[in-house]
């Protein structure tokens, strides 16, 4: 990879993270993932997964590049919560 691949990279990564940021704020009234179980966070990037693939396969929507990424926040936050809770080590 060449350094412009690595600051392009670089640069989707961040702009990613301001989404997740923006989606995690839209729930602070919930209960910290440190708190969920597993199972209940795996369900839920089960039921994001399938929100993004049925938007994504949606041919109806013309367009739908924000949505997308919303979804893709959604998914990734999610799975972020998971490795957040198996880094602490916590097993519930």
């Amino acid at each position: 990879m060449n350094m412009e691949d690595v600051k392009r990279d670089l640069k989707a990564v961040d702009l990613f993270k301001k989404w997740m940021l923006r989606k995690l704020g839209d729930n602070t009234d919930k209960e910290h993932w440190l708190k969920m179980s597993y199972e209940y966070l795996l369900d839920r990037l089960k039921e994001e997964t399938r929100e993004l693939e049925t938007l994504l396969l949606d041919d109806k929507v013309s367009y739908k590049h924000k949505k997308v990424i919303l979804e893709c926040a959604d998914v990734a936050n999610f799975a972020m919560m998971i490795a957040d809770k198996a880094r602490l080590g916590k097993i519930f």
